[in-house]
């Protein structure tokens, strides 16, 4: 299995392997990247560098979300970040489906996995973020964001959450 976050759309997906596509909600992505950002210091603090940087991550999302989940595949299978957290059993239950060729998931393994090392962590790493919360919430630049990005992408396969 190999790791990669495609950040130069240079990774091919036309290998005959199987691909495990995870993407996350685009706001509270967008938020999580800037704070990152922020904290290696490859950006300033600031809300007009934010604006910037949520206008480049946009972009980002919607070449990666054309690349690798809008036309579905047979050796694929995309997996919302969100379903990763708040439905761990049922969404990996898929994975493990998918990655194996085999659908009987051993239930009662996997919940004994889950509960001694539980997606996400037990620390209060690895949650839902709440976007409200970042230091440069901004409803109305977030709601354009989306509408574009729902607009790009369609609305069926993305947790939006300022489309109103």
């Amino acid at each position: 299995m190999q790791k990669s976050h495609d950040f130069g759309f240079r990774d091919s997906n036309g290998l005959n392997g199987k691909y495990l596509i995870q993407y996350r909600s685009p706001i509270p992505r967008l938020q999580s990247n800037y704070d990152l950002a922020v904290m290696r210091g490859e950006v300033e603090q600031s809300k007009d560098s934010f604006a910037a940087f949520a206008e480049r991550e946009t972009a980002y999302f919607i070449n990666f979300y054309r690349k690798w989940i809008a036309a579905p595949r047979l050796n694929a299978l995309a997996v919302a970040y969100e379903d990763l957290i708040e439905q761990q059993e049922r969404t990996l239950t898929a994975v493990i489906g998918f990655i194996t060729g085999d659908s009987g998931v051993d239930g009662a393994a996997l919940a004994r996995a889950l509960a001694a090392a539980p997606v996400g962590g037990n620390n209060g790493t690895g949650g839902v973020r709440d976007p409200m919360r970042h230091q440069f919430f901004d409803p109305v630049l977030f709601a354009r964001l989306e509408h574009r990005i729902a607009h790009d992408c369609g609305k069926d396969r993305i947790r939006f959450l300022f489309l109103g």
